[in-house]
């Protein structure tokens, strides 16, 4: 499943905009690019988190490059379906 779906370079979180999606497998349905984010340790967020940009592997090196925190280099692609 995929966690977040990154839009402008922010996490769209809100209940409204969450959505089901299917992993498929198939190239036919939307693409995805996981990387993960390394922020510097404080009390609220000490592991990595794991974001997903929806789009082709450009896109997922755009969402990582207007972030403020060290992150990884983008794999996928993941394809999957809204449900």
């Amino acid at each position: 499943m995929l966690k977040r779906e990154l839009k402008s370079g922010g996490a769209d979180t809100s209940p409204e905009s969450c959505r089901r999606v299917r992993v498929t497998g198939n190239p036919a349905d939307e693409e995805a690019w996981g990387f993960r984010a390394r922020p510097e340790a404080n009390p609220l967020w000490k592991e990595p988190e794991v974001f997903y940009a929806v789009g082709d592997r450009a896109r997922c090196d755009q969402v990582r490059a207007a972030l403020s925190t060290p992150t990884e280099a983008c794999w996928g692609p993941v394809y999957f379906r809204r449900e």
